[in-house]
């Protein structure tokens, strides 16, 4: 079942209670009378009742008054002074707390604004730190490709030198091949006439071919040995290198992926800044255009004012004149008085 909220006649009710205790009807005692009900509830209501007794016709004073009825129209004038004070009282202090509610408002406003351009200029700080951090990363992963170009030509160099040394012991067997063919040769032309001679200088030939052997043997065997060291350096400089590289590019591809998440991350928190900034500064606009209302509201009710001043001036003349008019009945009746008895006689 929906609750039933407050009504107009139980803010009139109220209010004309407060007036008749001779109290002024705002809302927190409205409220704190009726126990419950919102202050912009019992602000309309109340609105709406000061309005009509503002519009209410003021009775017009008969030329004369008898004696009889002037207690009571003085107990009238009375309740309509305090009325009028205690409406005059209210619509000041309801405009007083509008006003105060739309600085404190403003200052809310402005305060949000400020934090929000902090924050945004804190964002910004933050996103050319990481472009920053971005462009350091990029000049790393530049140096590793560097470096890794001198490593391929260290490489080649040594693959170079590998090549340099099978050309040597090609060379060498060559010579070595040529040297005994000569000796061979020779050998063979001069057995007829120098027998022993060439017996022992084909001994010498064949200790010296028998040296050349054993040191292409030896060249072979050295050649071999560093093109095999040399082909398993280079074999384990490529594994190592080609391990070190892909395994720098792998976390400079999550850094970098990292590093691209965070900048949408603070795109998306600038876009969401802007939109905030952009909604306070609306806030801001149509809490400056409530201010410029409330002012011109304070200048329209400082016109009541003057007016109820004028109206007051105005019941206060007639109560004078009124008070005129008793003191000549008041004169008559004694002049009346006075004169029955001589008529008796």
């Amino acid at each position: 079942m929906a609750r039933t909220g407050i009504t107009f006649d139980d803010v009139a009710r109220s209010a004309n209670e407060l007036l008749s205790r001779g109290e002024n009807p705002t809302i927190q005692r409205i409220r704190e009378q009726l126990g419950s009900g919102s202050n912009t509830t019992i602000a309309n209501h109340l609105r709406r009742w000061q309005q009509a007794r503002r519009e209410a016709s003021v009775p017009a004073l008969p030329p004369t008054v008898p004696e009889g009825l002037m207690p009571a129209l003085e107990t009238f004038w009375q309740a309509a002074t305090r009325e009028a004070h205690a409406l005059f009282e209210w619509e000041r202090e309801a405009f007083r707390s509008e006003l105060e509610t739309a600085r404190l408002a403003q200052e809310d406003a402005q305060y949000s604004l400020q934090r929000l351009e902090q924050a945004h200029s804190e964002l910004t700080q933050q996103l050319a730190e990481i472009t920053d951090k971005l462009a350091e990363q990029i000049h790393a992963v530049e140096q590793e490709r560097s470096t890794r170009q001198t490593l391929e030509t260290e490489l080649h160099t040594a693959a170079e030198r590998h090549n340099g040394l099978e050309s040597l012991l090609s060379e060498a067997r060559a010579a070595a091949e040529a040297l005994e063919i000569r000796h061979r040769d020779e050998l063979a032309t001069w057995q007829s006439q120098q027998e022993q001679r060439m017996l022992d200088e084909r001994q010498h030939h064949a200790a010296e071919i028998k040296r050349l052997l054993e040191l292409v043997e030896y060249t072979r065997d050295q050649a071999q040995q560093a093109q095999q060291q040399a082909h398993a350096e280079l074999d384990q400089t490529r594994q190592r290198w080609t391990q070190v590289a892909q395994e720098r590019e792998q976390r400079v591809t999550e850094q970098l992926q990292a590093l691209e998440a965070i900048c949408q991350q603070e795109r998306d928190a600038r876009h969401s800044s802007e939109q905030r900034y952009a909604e306070l500064r609306g806030r801001v606009a149509q809490q400056a255009e409530l201010l410029q209302r409330l002012e011109q509201s304070a200048a329209e009710s400082h016109q009541r004012e003057l007016e109820l001043s004028r109206e007051n001036e105005r019941l206060h003349q007639q109560l004078t004149q009124s008070d005129e008019t008793v003191q000549q009945l008041r004169e008559l009746l004694d002049g009346h008085t006075e004169s029955e008895p001589r008529r008796d006689n």
